[in-house]
């Protein structure tokens, strides 16, 4: 499956599938301008940055977060590592 993320301005990320063209997964809880998204190298988690200073980890099957942390400044962006 192909899966396209965005950042709505309603602060809610939605999941699109490729081949279904529709909406699969919505991930709300960033509470200001949503500056970053991306997903885990073996696709299961999507990650998102925020000017409220939080970083979010969400569990794309279950559409749940399943971890975040607050930084003393807002992020703008982030990259993954391989190790």
């Amino acid at each position: 499956m192909s899966f396209v993320a965005a950042v709505c301005d309603d602060l809610v990320i939605r999941l699109y599938n490729v081949e279904m063209q529709r909406i699969v997964r919505r991930f709300p809880g960033h509470k200001t301008k949503i500056t970053d998204i991306a997903f885990s190298e073996d696709g299961r988690w999507l990650v998102s940055a925020s000017t409220d200073k939080t970083v979010k980890v969400w569990d794309i099957p279950s559409s749940r977060l399943i971890d975040w942390f607050q930084g003393e400044f807002s992020f703008l962006f982030f990259f993954f590592s391989k190790s």
